[in-house]
């Protein structure tokens, strides 16, 4: 599930800066976590997982709105997001 959630914010960034994710990647300046058969949106992982860790702490918004659903949504949020992380 985690690769999941950090492949779908990868493609977002992806698509969001212009490339085609699907585009086979072939720089030879390619990131420690890409290979150069590899597609565009796998070189936008670390901002990927970069975005993700910044969610991880509710705003006191979103933690007001849990409140009504369940008894502790800022630690339902926060394993929610350890979990896309892979945590």
């Amino acid at each position: 599930m985690a690769e999941d959630m950090i492949e779908r914010v990868a493609r977002a960034i992806c698509i969001a800066s212009g490339l085609d994710p699907d585009r086979p990647f072939s720089s030879s300046n390619y990131s420690k976590e890409t290979e150069p058969q590899e597609f565009a949106w796998h070189e936008f992982l670390p901002e990927a997982r970069a975005a993700i860790n910044a969610m991880r702490e509710p705003t006191r918004a979103m933690h007001e709105a849990g409140l009504a659903t369940t008894g502790m949504p800022s630690n339902t949020y926060r394993d929610m997001i350890d979990a896309a992380l892979g945590k």
